[in-house]
């Protein structure tokens, strides 16, 4: 195939795919966020905003038929019988937008013209090497949020308020909406709303000086203007948003008090610490919060990746603090390798890959007692814990546009490469870019409840547990 507007000196490159390696190789990131997501595309003409929906389950009625009202047509299956003949299961919806990212670089092929081909290779890989990057680390953005929302602390003092300023509001923010089913129990789902008198969040506040808790209801939440949170991970892309909670009645709140929401995900401490805040240096990993939260999956029967094992995503310096933890060294000594991550290890006795990234987000903040400290994080996620979702519309754009482009695409792994011809006078300048056009979302597990499931928990997000630690900033 050629190139007709391509300068000559470019056409073999392209048709040969071959890289001339004349600049050293750079440091990258260990990728592996996205592997463990699920692809989801999002249909063409259905606009930016794709709703999905995801059936309940009907509770069992554990109480046998009673011979008396076994009559009629309906057997006794109405109000009064065992069950109902209007028996109903809610349903939840989660919501996926998509966007388009890209990033472009200019190459001036007279200036450097002996240079061309590895100029024109260096900037290609460095390209691709972006685009993956970047799509990596909105996983682990995306995962994050969702399974570090719904607990926060007060930043603020107040007293006899009805507003109090959390570190963060996620989870506070959106609410579902209460369905009774005809036996009586209680359900969560439809559309995630934002949270109101209509639809709000319960939550128990821990107070930071020890005496007990209590609940509240948390009936709006409002960001801040400017986001001050510790939870940052990503300049661009914070995973904690700052600002006021809105409370059905008024408390007084101190500075450190946790607020818990009803459904918040499971986030595993050393010493059974609440908040970051609460965490000091001497709270380190260690093994048995791994298999706390290995075990928090399997209570919510969180099916497994295909290998068997649950993927455990660790920080570095977290993992070098497992080294110092007798549990685990007993747990390497039966390691395998993984075969779905070349840089992992396998533990068929815990059911976990450890596989090393370096895009777990880590958040510098200073603690109850004003030391500084860098919250480090590990997330073990099961099968479908994240969906991602490109948009099918850009491959069929693209082929139908093959009778009168001038660039030359290429898609991979749903991320299109494009090189653009000189378009300027002096036919000098090419264009060396990439897209992706879609989304991510973490669907929840809303209705699934003890009711349907006994040893379930009542977390809106169930599929992935955040373990996090403290270390020296």
């Amino acid at each position: 195939m050629a190139y007709e507007n391509l300068p000559a000196a470019l056409q073999p490159i392209l048709q040969e795919n071959m890289l001339a390696r004349y600049f050293e190789e750079q440091l990258g990131a260990l990728m592996t966020y996205r592997k463990s997501a699920k692809r989801n595309p999002v249909p063409i003409k259905d606009g930016e905003t794709y709703i999905r929906s995801r059936a309940g389950r009907l509770a069992p009625p554990l109480v046998a038929l009673n011979p008396a009202n076994n009559t009629n047509l309906d057997n006794g299956l109405t109000a009064g019988g065992v069950g109902s003949g209007n028996n109903t299961y809610p349903f939840e919806q989660f919501l996926v937008s998509i966007s388009q990212y890209a990033e472009s670089i200019d190459l001036n092929i007279i200036q450097n013209y002996e240079a061309i081909a590895p100029v024109f290779m260096q900037n290609a890989k460095n390209l691709i090497e972006q685009a993956a990057l970047n799509l990596d680390l909105i996983c682990a953005a995306d995962y994050h949020q969702a399974y570090e929302s719904g607990r926060s602390y007060v930043t603020v003092a107040t007293s006899a308020s009805t507003t109090a300023h959390l570190d963060n509001l996620k989870g506070f923010d959106t609410a579902f909406q209460q369905f009774t089913m005809v036996d009586g129990s209680v359900f969560s789902g439809g559309t995630p709303q934002s949270t109101s008198v209509t639809y709000p969040v319960t939550a128990t506040v821990y107070p930071a000086s020890g005496a007990a808790s209590y609940p509240v209801t948390v009936t709006g939440a409002t960001p801040d203007g400017s986001n001050a949170s510790t939870m940052i991970g990503f300049t661009k892309r914070p995973i904690g948003v700052s600002g006021d909670v809105t409370f059905s009645a008024a408390q007084t709140l101190a500075v450190g008090d946790v607020i818990v929401a009803s459904d918040a995900p499971s986030v595993f401490r050393p010493n059974n610490k609440l908040s970051r805040l609460a965490l000091t240096q001497s709270d380190t990993a260690a093994m048995q919060l791994f298999i706390n939260a290995k075990f928090e999956l399997e209570r919510n029967n969180i099916p497994k990746h295909a290998d068997g094992t649950y993927h455990c995503f660790i920080d570095p310096i977290l993992h070098s603090q497992l080294f110092a933890d007798p549990q685990f060294e007993i747990m390497a000594q039966g390691a395998v390798d993984s075969k779905l991550y070349s840089n992992a290890m396998v533990s068929k006795l815990y059911g976990l890959s450890f596989v090393p990234v370096t895009n777990s987000p880590s958040y510098s903040f200073v603690n109850a007692a004003s030391a500084s400290l860098v919250a480090r994080h590990a997330l073990i996620v099961g099968d479908q814990a994240l969906l991602e979702c490109p948009f099918e519309g850009t491959s069929k754009a693209i082929a139908a546009m093959a009778d009168y482009q001038t660039a030359h695409v290429a898609i991979a792994n749903d991320i299109a490469m494009v090189t653009r011809p000189a378009l300027d006078r002096l036919q000098q300048i090419i264009a060396q870019s990439w897209f992706w056009i879609g989304g991510h979302v973490a669907p929840t597990d809303v209705t699934i409840t003890p009711v349907v499931v006994p040893t379930a928990s009542n977390a809106r997000y169930k599929r992935a547990a955040v373990i996090e630690v403290a270390s020296v900033n």
